[in-house]
């Protein structure tokens, strides 16, 4: 079965989008521009979240997303490097944290589904 439609997201960390997924869309650029796509990040800074995702994936993506999204964030202490948790204990996040916004995951598929 193909799939006409694809979504991509991704992570912001320390201000950008996770590497392999910034590569895997630039390999595939020519075939995701001829598919519907929704773009969604998840990020600590939900005012920037939008604009992120706007600077952090390539153009030509942002321009043919049907959808683009924010999703909350997740922090878990114990997946960090030593270095990341000093790093994020110096912006205040000394424990786990998790804010997902499920409305805002609805809303995105809700949205995606009515442009097609």
């Amino acid at each position: 079965m193909l799939f006409m439609s694809q979504f991509s997201g991704a992570s912001y960390y320390i201000g950008k989008i996770d590497k392999n997924v910034i590569r895997f869309c630039n390999v595939h650029l020519a075939t995701l521009t001829e598919k519907r796509i929704g773009l969604f990040v998840c990020a600590g800074e939900p005012d920037k979240a939008i604009e992120q995702l706007e600077v952090g994936f390539p153009r030509e993506l942002v321009h043919v997303a049907c959808a683009k999204g924010y999703f909350g964030y997740r922090i878990d202490l114990t997946r960090l490097s030593l270095l990341d948790r000093i790093l994020l204990t110096g912006v205040g996040k000394l424990r786990n944290e998790e804010d997902m916004k499920r409305g805002a995951i609805r809303d995105f598929a809700k949205n995606f589904l009515q442009e097609g």
